[in-house]
């Protein structure tokens, strides 16, 4: 059974490799759109976050978690820069780089702040949401919206991670999916 398992993650490791060296030599190079650019940079930097499990090497996994921050950032830069708040692409990257500041970089705070960002920027233009836009954007409000409510949580009941995320008790409403 562990011979199988070394293998199985090997293989894995190898194909996340080859995914990775796609994404950045061959994708992102020849994009045209910012959009699909954002979304690259999320997909390599997911990628390169979840290949971190398989590494025992400190130093391998240490460079996988620095390109995984670099690769977030630059997709947040870009997304923010160029995308609609209300964008899928951006509240599905916004949610990624937030649990991977709360897992993988214990920050609690920037988890929330990172998070709650991207909400309320989106809450306050869900009214101009497009129909095809409309359910994808709301799930990834009502995730974003679940891991401010545990993360806040936490902070309130642990006296570790206490700070001033700056949320509100009050839940702001997300608006239910037009009728066709």
């Amino acid at each position: 059974m562990t011979d199988f398992l070394g293998k199985f993650e090997r293989e894995l490791q190898e194909h996340i490799g080859e995914i990775i060296e796609i994404i950045d030599s061959q994708l992102i190079p020849h994009c045209k759109s910012i959009e699909n650019k954002v979304f690259y940079y999320k997909m390599l930097a997911d990628y390169h976050r979840h290949s971190t499990d398989f590494y025992e090497d400190d130093k391998q996994y240490m460079t996988n978690m620095s390109d995984a921050l670099s690769h977030y950032k630059h997709a947040m830069e870009l997304g923010i820069a160029h995308l609609p708040p209300t964008s899928p692409i951006f509240l599905a990257l916004a949610l990624n780089y937030s649990v991977f500041i709360y897992d993988m970089q214990n920050n609690v705070e920037l988890a929330i702040s990172t998070a709650e960002a991207a909400f309320h920027g989106a809450i306050n233009q869900a009214n101009t949401l497009s129909e095809e836009d409309h359910k994808e954007s709301t799930l990834l409000l009502q995730l974003l919206r679940d891991n401010l409510q545990l993360w806040t949580t936490m902070v309130e009941t642990d006296e570790d991670l206490r700070g001033d995320p700056g949320l509100t008790a009050e839940e702001p409403e997300i608006e239910p999916e037009p009728e066709p």
